[in-house]
């Protein structure tokens, strides 16, 4: 009865009026899906650049954009071991870990038939091996999300091909790593330069960017359940050095392009008032400076104190936060790679894992309204606060106050708006001078998404206060 109401309503307006109704139906995407939630939780993946560029004469490459000129004889690993890759990963204490299966070269880390630039043509174990399988394995022993790197309008082996043989070649592809039997589900599809087009040396004239919406309906329809980020579940940060932006707003009016925004194109930078919800990665190669993100032999790489800044620069201001930590030409992640990424690991686990006082349970309420309160029982220099997604954002600004253990006065504590006292989102760390003699915390909303606050209030899941445990400076080995 109500569907037929709502037709007989809709037939009294003319046709040219339907599509405010269905654009305001659209805007259930301002809401986030399971798997977005689910991604924004996991906080931490690591990248693995493993490719013919590691191969590749001269000291590696980025970009293998010399053609047809790396053959497939050069790809010949002779230790990889995809279980010391997660066992990197679990020490990072990444929840996802992102494998290059397809780069701008267009060689292939997997059997497939839709191209003669792949593993299969190698002497890695007499062209019968399949990385990508034995690294989804992995993946599933360790309990640890997987994720596969593919480019999609850069792939300069088959830029030659005509536009109809080169899009069923690349959906081909796409095709055979959705394939569970084999590889299980792939949690993710990392689509690099997403929604962009292509030069005539990296895929045919005209295709790109037209065939972005054909390439995703056929992963929705393949794949059913796996995310495609960068893509139409979520954007990157600008640039690649490992910062998370602040405030992070998690909506965008298109996500066609957010990845790689632009001033010029304002349906790609976040908006409060944007038609779709979108959570943000940071990226970064632990190879720096220099940014280097196939293993460069003799590279400056970060140590796990620098990479804590990272940490908190990224995962503390409400982004996900995606670490490449690339294997050598052996197959293996090498041993300084390993102690830097397991420091600040550790570092988190140190500092995270307990607390000196916390929340038992979320707390909802309008955001005028709001005010949360924990009490604490030690010293302390950070607060963690995180906010319930589900509905959507909705913290746009909010204070901190702590109460003085032997006066019971509170005092207000001074926030750096730059990095906090604004967005909370996934989660925000506030990092503090050191206090002590503190007996409570209080937090206060003071401005949200209207459109979220007047609907579902905001909820504050959890608010606590930790004790930094941050790496020890060291040189890279």
């Amino acid at each position: 009865e109500i569907e037929m109401a709502l037709i007989s309503w809709l037939k009294a307006f003319p046709v040219c009026m339907w599509v405010v109704v269905l654009t305001v139906a659209a805007a259930a995407t301002r809401v986030p899906t399971p798997n977005q939630l689910l991604y924004q939780k996991r906080e931490v993946s690591m990248f693995m650049h493993f490719s013919m560029c590691t191969f590749s004469p001269n000291g590696g490459c980025e970009q293998d954009t010399a053609c047809r000129t790396n053959p497939p004889s050069l790809f010949n690993p002779s230790d990889v071991n995809t279980t010391q890759w997660l066992e990197t990963a679990a020490a990072l204490g990444a929840k996802e870990v992102c494998l290059t299966a397809h780069h701008t070269g267009g060689f292939a880390l997997f059997q497939t038939d839709h191209t003669n630039y792949s593993i299969r043509q190698s002497p890695y174990q007499g062209g019968r091996g399949d990385i990508v399988k034995d690294f989804t394995a992995s993946c599933r022993r360790f309990n640890i999300s997987s994720c596969l790197y593919f480019i999609n309008a850069w792939d300069c082996y088959e830029a030659p091909d005509t536009p109809e043989v080169y899009l069923d070649r690349t959906l081909g592809m796409l095709t055979e790593l959705s394939n569970r039997t084999r590889y299980g589900k792939v949690d993710r599809f990392w689509f690099d330069q997403y929604g962009f087009g292509a030069s005539k040396t990296q895929a045919p004239p005209g295709l790109f960017p037209a065939a972005w919406p054909k390439v995703v309906e056929h992963v929705q329809t393949v794949s059913p359940g796996t995310m495609m980020l960068p893509g139409p579940d979520g954007c990157l940060n600008p640039g690649e050095g490992g910062g998370g932006d602040y405030p992070i707003i998690n909506y965008v009016n298109s996500t066609i392009q957010c990845s790689y925004r632009k001033a010029a194109d304002p349906d790609s930078i976040p908006s409060i008032y944007g038609t779709n919800y979108v959570p943000y990665e940071s990226d970064l190669s632990i190879q720096n400076p220099g940014d280097a993100w196939f293993y460069h032999e003799g590279h400056p790489f970060l140590t796990g104190a620098q990479l804590w800044t990272h940490y908190l620069a990224t995962v503390g201001r409400g982004s996900h936060w995606i670490l490449n930590v690339p294997p050598n030409a052996s197959g293996l992640v090498p041993e300084g790679f390993v102690e830097a990424v397991s420091a600040v690991g550790d570092a988190v686990r140190k500092s995270f894992d307990t607390s000196v006082g916390g929340t038992t349970a979320p707390v909802t309420a309008k955001c005028s309204e709001l005010s949360v309160t924990t009490t604490v029982s030690d010293t302390f220099d950070a607060i963690v606060i995180v906010e319930d997604l589900t509905s959507g954002q909705a913290v746009l600004g909010y204070t901190l106050e702590v109460q003085d253990g032997t006066s019971k006065t509170w005092t207000l504590v001074p926030l750096d708006t730059t990095v906090s006292g604004q967005t909370i989102g996934a989660k925000a760390i506030v990092v503090l001078p050191t206090l002590s003699n503190a007996s409570a915390l209080r937090l206060r909303c003071t401005k949200a998404v209207e459109a979220v606050d007047a609907v579902s209030g905001v909820t504050i899941t959890s608010i606590s206060a930790h004790r930094l445990a941050a790496p020890q400076t060291a040189t890279p080995l």
